[in-house]
This record gives structure tokens, sequence and C-alpha cells, in this order.
């Protein structure tokens, strides 16, 4: 099935989305950020390998970064997607609806097209990989039984919009539990819902307000 993915990512705003204690110059915020990483890098291996982080993350050892902000945004970045069944066969709109009737978690392949130009900002790219890298260190580590690992996978929920369709789907809370490629993955589904959209022939970002 050929559809438009919406992928949620985060819009920050380094001066006016945060709040400081003074004035920050772009190359104050900057060293702020290699501050921090050097501070905190050496904790965030040993957490995620830490075998009890299925069952609670924040239970560790290591110091918290406290966040000051005024406000968060969202924006969902269209990209145009193949989207597969669990046996890699083109997803049909009625095996969703059956889906939406059962409530029923389920999986699903989704394949992005052009991701690299997808965005000019570069940003939806940065995200994607940083969600896989995520998800293949957890997927993949020898420390933690299955359970705990899909316990830890982080989550978003994903909008499609199919071609010649008022309506889209909302795909709750995805995880990403296989990485095929860069631009290639299986995601478990919590639950599906469906909308009607009121005007489909624009690929526009939306905005969010969180």
């Amino acid at each position: 099935m050929r559809a438009v993915l919406y992928v949620p990512y985060s819009n920050g705003d380094a001066r006016n989305g945060f709040k400081y204690d003074k004035e920050i110059s772009q190359k104050d915020y900057s060293k702020l950020m290699v501050d921090y990483y050097n501070e905190h890098k050496d904790g965030i291996d040993t957490v995620f390998m830490t075998k009890g982080l299925g069952r609670n993350i924040a239970v560790n050892p290591f110091m918290k970064e406290k966040v000051k902000y005024n406000q968060q945004t969202f924006y969902y970045q269209p990209v145009e997607a193949k989207v597969f069944d669990i046996d890699g066969r083109d997803e049909k709109i009625d095996e969703l609806i059956q889906f939406y009737k059962t409530g029923e978690q389920f999986i699903v392949i989704i394949a992005l097209l052009n991701l690299s130009s997808a965005d000019d900002s570069g940003e939806l790219e940065s995200d994607i990989k940083a969600w896989s890298s995520e998800s293949n260190k957890i997927n993949r580590t020898n420390r933690m039984t299955e359970d705990e690992k899909l316990k830890s996978l982080s989550k978003k929920s994903l909008k499609l919009r199919f071609k010649d369709s008022k309506s889209s789907a909302i795909l709750k809370n995805c995880k990403m539990v296989e990485v095929f490629s860069r631009n290639k993955f299986a995601f478990l589904v919590e639950s599906i819902d469906f909308i009607q959209e009121k005007n489909t022939d624009s690929d526009e970002r939306e905005g969010e307000n969180n």
C-alpha cells in the first residue's frame, strides 16, 4: 500500500523555548550541550545495559538533568511510504479496519521513500536515525528478557494518510521492534484509529503544541 506517513518530531527553540537563569547566546548554548554530553556519556550505556532497565529506567545512580521549558512544540513531517503486513505483503485497508474492530496489537512494516529529501532541514532523517539506533541497542542486548526489551522501547504515534482516500489512520504508541535498513522498519502498533480528513490535498507540516 502506498501512503503518506506523518512522523512527529520535536521542534526545539534554544533561545525562546526554554527558561534560563541569564541571557544565553548561541555559542553559550552549544557549549552547554557539549558539557552536558561529556558529563553524562559514561552513564548512558550503563543505564541501557542494566538488567533492571525494563522495570524502571529512572532508578539509576546517575545525575538527572533538570530542564525548565516554556512550551514544547511538535511537528508532523510527511514522507511518502510503502506499508506492508507482518508477512511482507502489501497492507490492505480492510485488514487495518479489522484490527480497529478487534482492538488487538499488530505488526506493520513501513518503508520510507526518499527519506533524505523529505525534509530540507534534515531533522526528520536525524530523528528516525536516533530512534532506530536506540531501538537496535535495546533489541540486540542479551542482558534483558524479551518482555523487558519490549517495555523499554520508546513509542510514538504515527499518522498514515491513504492515497486517493479522505480517511487517515492513527497508529497509536508504535514501538520499533526491528530495523531492516536505514529506511525500513517493523513497528508494533498498540491500537489504530481512523479519522476523516478535511483537506487531503496538502502535505504541509502540521503543528501541535503539547
